[in-house]
């Protein structure tokens, strides 16, 4: 699941709405995900997105207020473009998620290559 998540080149686009009559003259900033329509499906489909401000990979619930640390959530640190040659790409992640059996001090840091 770490690699079908975090191994993506998905990115946040945020769009700047000039107000109008309609919405009371506000002007609005509009979140999207861009990218691969596999990949974004793939995302959408594990329950899962990227926060618009963090660029952190955490599930849709915790997207409701839940403090990011507390959860799982992957921090995306460098991104290894897709290779064609090598026919695949890696992400470096930081992942924040943390079990009853893991007695480690802190994030794990992940390599992911699909």
């Amino acid at each position: 699941l770490r690699v079908m998540v975090g191994c993506q080149s998905l990115a946040i686009t945020h769009v700047v709405v000039p107000g109008n009559r309609s919405n009371g003259g506000r002007t609005t900033v509009q979140t999207e995900l861009c990218g691969d329509p596999l990949e974004k499906a793939v995302m959408e489909g594990c329950g899962f997105t990227i926060h618009p401000q963090t660029d952190v990979v955490l599930g849709k619930e915790m997207m409701d207020g839940a403090s990011v640390t507390n959860g799982g959530a992957i921090k995306v640190l460098h991104r290894f473009a897709f290779s064609s040659k090598l026919r695949r790409m890696t992400v470096l992640a930081l992942d924040t998620h943390r079990n009853e059996n893991d007695n480690s001090n802190g994030p794990i840091l992940w390599a992911l290559t699909k």
